[in-house]
């Protein structure tokens, strides 16, 4: 199980992880998987026609968005959580929430290599080719694969939110 929270809109990048999935099931024969997305956005109707233009129904679960319990359980048991956000010189420099929310879970991250999300992250990711949908896949099949590097990445974020990254250790340097 691999998921994804946030906005859907064209510079969130939800796009590569659809056509991640695309290689992953159509040229690496791979099925056994789902991914949930978890929330909606102006390129939400787009997306979804992607999806059924690419005959990925059974592999792409779009929730729309739904009320934090019900996102909170799709996340906690997720195997993968996915940060697509592309190359852009603002998301180069943006904190994603989203890879704060998966390291509090203890959840590794495929990212790409954006400078903010390596420093915010830091080994809880897989770190791939910018804006590259085959290597967004291959990283995804990497940590559905190894088991041990999913649940090494998953203990160093969450300790790295409590020790450098939580309100508590943040709020000393701010004060």
């Amino acid at each position: 199980l691999a998921a994804y929270i946030g906005v859907m809109a064209i510079q969130d990048g939800v796009e590569y992880i659809i056509r991640a999935v695309d290689v992953i099931v159509h040229q690496r024969d791979f099925r056994d998987f789902i991914v949930y997305l978890i929330g909606k956005g102006d390129d939400f109707p787009r997306l979804t026609k992607l999806v059924e233009e690419l005959h990925l129904q059974d592999f792409i679960v779009f929730t729309g968005r739904i009320p934090d319990e019900p996102a909170l359980a799709i996340l906690s048991t997720a195997d993968v959580c996915l940060s697509p956000d592309p190359y852009s010189p603002l998301n180069e420099l943006s904190t994603m929430t989203k890879i704060m929310e998966y390291m509090s879970l203890g959840k590794p991250i495929v990212s790409f290599h954006l400078e903010e999300s390596k420093y915010s992250a830091g080994d809880a990711a897989l770190y791939v080719n910018n804006n590259d949908p085959v290597a967004f896949a291959d990283g995804m099949l990497t940590l559905f694969q190894i088991e041990k590097l999913c649940r090494e990445m998953g203990e160093f974020g969450v300790r790295r939110v409590k020790q450098e990254l939580s309100w508590q250790k943040q709020s000393e340097r701010l004060l």
